[in-house]
């Protein structure tokens, strides 16, 4: 037999392979699971209560609710702070071309 009769017959007999994860897939994977049980552990470890005084009120408050509400609050502020921008550079850009028209017809 040929060697080309010879690899295609053991060809035939091998079944598929299952697609190998490249190492960023495996780097993710253990990511998102390290990230899992941080996010599962931290909720747990701050559920103690404490005391707030805010605007001369006190009030008792769970820590877990402080830190998701001030997180929750940065990220809103963030989010328009973000899109503010974003439409001031688009009006910007928008005169831009209006100048750039006006010199140029």
């Amino acid at each position: 037999m040929s060697e080309e009769t010879e690899n295609k017959i053991g060809q035939e007999h091998t079944p598929p392979l299952a697609p190998k994860m490249s190492m960023k897939q495996k780097a993710r994977i253990v990511f998102m699971t390290l990230l899992a049980i941080l996010l599962i552990t931290f909720p747990v470890q701050n559920f103690n209560r404490v005391e707030i005084e805010f605007l001369n009120m006190n009030f008792r408050i769970r820590i877990i609710f402080i830190i998701l509400g001030s997180a929750g609050i940065g990220s809103a502020i963030c989010f328009l702070l973000m899109k503010h921008s974003a439409r001031k550079k688009k009006k910007q850009t928008k005169c831009y071309s209006q100048y750039n028209e006006s010199e140029n017809g």
